[in-house]
């Protein structure tokens, strides 16, 4: 969207919903607003495409700032898949602790590679085991660096933080008792590979993650391989999941569709809506009609009922109500102030003085506009590479009153004693 093209008639950004689009560093833009910018500055049209619009831009829709056209058919008529959810909680679904796979999505795995078909099964967690534990004390294998678990990579045997990087040799007792009771906790792509070849065995299966798609060519390889029937089962992440269009693909198996249901994010339901929405439209592209099998335990949750059924617009209108009634984007814009200090102290004493700043900045406006300034807090992940993180929201409807008291706090409040600070103007990431 940078690209100096002389001519530009047109600007296309499909699957406008992806957070991926969002800079998670400086300079934190957004690339489908920096498009529909670009696109306004040139007089020219944008396109956002999706499946599964972002409630921001659906606002932008229902409010004439954008036009809404609408596709209301698949290609060639083709009927949408039908989706199964089984409740994780209660037999025939429930499986026993360290299993992965229910005995229905066995049976239609099965019936599938019968039937000359192709299947997708989507865990959006890599590695063998992502949590490992101590029974006898409660102790969790942690990062040296950051407030994170690590996960245990069979293959490599390796426990590995998958933010920084820092890896250690597993252990045969716990650290902090020396008792030899350690587990390993959860399910990860590499465990769920392990289990398919045993209920499958004689089958091709290949795995798409970032662990096994690190070589060159090896994401390109492995999908051109499986384009030409020469794989059977493609498990993977979120690789899987989106932009796949493989007429051969008549089964698709969610194991955990409420991974990242209760994040401590306020998009967390509309993430887990639009992920299960698209890996649920990989199947049933060519003539053999579609089946999704959904392993899940919050199967009455809108998220899960709702993508189920393929509704975005009872989803997007439950979920539009609780973002009004709450405060939050899009019916109000938001600032996310990150602070982070190698000393925590340092960290709590700047993110203090800074809100305080907010505060100020607020009640010498003129005139005062409705804002609210929430926090600081500890980060819902308080430390990343030896940082510790504190943040503070500030909301208002109004951006521009947002920006002026968020650029006065800044002028006037200066970070010191080692402390960092970063300004994210419409987060989309609260972690």
């Amino acid at each position: 969207v940078f690209a100096p093209a002389p001519n530009l008639g047109l600007i296309v950004v499909d699957e406008e919903h992806e957070p991926s689009f969002k800079q998670e560093s400086t300079p934190r833009y957004h690339g489908r607003d920096v498009a529909v910018m670009r696109a306004n500055l040139l007089g020219i049209p944008v396109v956002l495409g999706s499946a599964t619009p972002s409630l921001e831009s659906w606002f932008n829709a229902s409010r004439g700032i954008y036009t809404r056209l609408d596709l209301t058919r698949r290609v060639e008529d083709r009927p949408l898949p039908k989706v199964e959810v089984l409740d994780m909680r209660h037999p025939p679904a429930r499986v026993p602790p360290g299993r992965a796979l229910s005995d229905p999505l066995v049976l239609a795995l099965k019936h599938t590679l019968r039937t000359g078909g192709q299947a997708i099964l989507f865990l959006n967690r890599r590695g063998y085991s992502p949590f490992v534990v101590c029974p006898a004390c409660g102790e969790t294998a942690t990062c040296k660096f950051c407030d994170l678990s690590l996960t245990f990579h069979r293959e490599r045997n390796i426990l590995m933080c998958h933010h920084c990087g820092f890896n250690q040799a597993p252990n045969d007792e716990c650290p902090s008792c020396r008792k030899a009771t350690v587990r390993y906790q959860g399910l990860g792509t590499e465990k769920v590979h392990e289990e398919l070849q045993r209920h499958l065995p004689g089958a091709v299966i290949r795995r798409m993650d970032s662990d096994t798609m690190g070589k060159p060519g090896s994401h390109a390889q492995t999908l051109e391989a499986f384009r030409n029937r020469l794989v059977q089962v493609l498990l993977g992440t979120q690789m899987v999941a989106k932009g796949l269009d493989f007429p051969g693909v008549t089964l698709v198996g969610v194991i955990q569709a409420d991974a990242a249901l209760h994040m401590p994010d306020f998009r967390a339901a509309e993430r887990t809506f639009q992920l299960l929405t698209q890996v649920a439209g990989r199947c049933g592209r060519g003539e053999s009609p579609g089946r999704v099998i959904v392993q899940t335990l919050n199967p009455d949750h809108d998220a899960v009922a709702l993508a189920a059924r393929h509704d975005f617009l009872a989803f997007s209108r439950g979920e539009m109500e609780q973002r009004e009634m709450l405060g939050y984007p899009p019916y109000q814009r938001m600032v996310r102030i990150i602070i982070r200090a190698r000393d925590e102290k340092a960290a709590d004493d700047y993110a203090n003085r800074f809100a305080a700043a907010c505060k100020l900045a607020q009640e010498s406006s003129m005139p005062k506009k409705n804002l609210k300034i929430l926090g600081p807090a500890v980060a819902p992940v308080s430390r990343l590479n030896d940082y510790h993180r504190r943040h503070i929201l500030i909301l208002s409807p109004d951006s521009r009153h947002l920006h002026a008291v968020t650029r006065a706090a800044l002028a006037s409040c200066r970070p010191d004693g080692g402390a960092e600070i970063a300004v994210d103007v419409d987060p989309g990431n609260m972690l």
